[in-house]
């Protein structure tokens, strides 16, 4: 009898082998498409609550609490016009307008506001934190210089000399960066060479001196201690703004340029006693040399004469931002997904009736 050679042991052994490496395959791309797919809905769910936080910043420009101070209100005026339950509404002054926005703003600004989301009350569990900053409070890198005439606004003037303050901003930079460059002269050299405005803070960066900001181009409020946070590039910049600095609403990072009291967590009786304090002597109108040891010495923690010299030059004396900035963080469970808005604040006024809208102007993913 002829001998068969056997060949179905080795077949079966090589489409058993065949079936486990598909298997394995199948397995291993099971595996990794699982979390994969959880973590794409938490990233969405993330950009969402994101969003969410720039929408809670605008509401809160928009429709600021009113100011709680402890004095009598004046009786209003009666005036024509008919509310809901057929009773005359008084309009807000303007000067009470401002007063409520400051004391929304102050107890928060440049810090974060922090709300917790339960699913079994908000659909989903997660957080949504939020910092709002005045643009108002910042460098306008657009009003500091004249751009025709190649040189710094009120250059060799007696007051309102730029080019003496961004020499003193940028010293200061230099040493909390600790930047080995001449910042001051990269920084003129950058102005002298362009033939138009800028459009964003973030053209600085190219410079070698500015590179130290590569990594705090965004404000972030999470830093603990004062000595250990460093200065964040849009938050001593802006191309926003009319020109000059918003004393009531000086950014974080401007406040250590001029060497003042950084934002820091405060006791919530002992932040609440202080802003109603600040509300009560609120002014629409300010002489910074004048009342800065009343009103903002508090606030800042440095007297007058230990600031720039002439820096009074430098701030607006009225009380009225319109530009602001939030950063918004959108947290589900390990992801975290981060906004940076520019948010303009809008008066419309309709015969006896005022409010405001809020538009959002600039908006990055950071």
């Amino acid at each position: 009898m002829k001998k068969q050679n056997g060949f179905i042991i080795p077949l079966v052994l090589m489409l058993i082998s065949i079936i486990i490496i598909l298997a394995t395959s199948i397995f291993q791309k099971g595996s990794v498409f699982v979390p994969f797919m959880h973590t794409v809905s938490q990233r969405q769910h993330a950009k969402m609550l994101a969003m969410s936080g720039v929408h809670v910043a605008m509401s809160q420009l928009a429709s600021p609490r009113s100011a709680d101070i402890k004095k009598k209100a004046p009786e209003p005026a009666k005036k024509e016009g008919v509310g809901k339950e057929g009773a005359s509404q008084p309009s807000v002054s303007p000067q009470q307008e401002a007063q409520n926005l400051l004391a929304q703003l102050l107890p928060s600004l440049n810090q974060w506001q922090t709300y917790l989301l339960k699913k079994d009350i908000d659909g989903i569990d997660g957080k949504i934190q939020i910092s709002i900053a005045c643009e108002e409070g910042k460098i306008n890198l657009n009003q500091i210089y004249d751009f025709a005439r190649r040189r710094f606004k009120g250059e060799g003037q007696p007051t309102g000399d730029w080019k003496k303050m961004m020499e003193y901003v940028c010293k200061r930079i230099q040493k909390s960066m600790g930047i080995s460059g001449n910042v001051f002269e990269s920084f003129e050299k950058f102005f002298k060479q362009r033939q138009s405005k800028v459009n964003d803070a973030t053209e600085l960066l190219p410079l070698d001196t500015f590179k130290a900001f590569a990594r705090t181009v965004f404000y972030n409020p999470s830093s603990p201690k004062q000595s250990e946070r460093p200065l964040y590039l849009l938050d001593l910049f802006t191309v926003y703004g009319s020109g000059k600095l918003q004393p009531w609403l000086l950014s974080d990072s401007i406040r250590e340029t001029f060497e003042m009291k950084r934002v820091e967590p405060m006791d919530e009786k002992e932040k609440s006693k202080m802003v109603q304090e600040l509300v009560k002597k609120f002014k629409p109108s300010v002489n910074v040399a004048q009342d800065w040891n009343t009103l903002f010495q508090p606030l800042y923690g440095i007297e007058f004469k230990r600031l720039f010299k002439g820096i009074e030059a430098f701030f607006t004396p009225s009380f009225d931002p319109a530009i602001f900035s939030v950063v918004s963080y959108g947290v589900i469970g390990t992801v975290t997904q981060r906004v940076y808005a520019i948010l303009e604040r809008v008066r419309h006024v309709d015969k006896e009736k005022t409010w405001y809208d809020v538009k959002i102007r600039k908006f990055y993913w950071i």
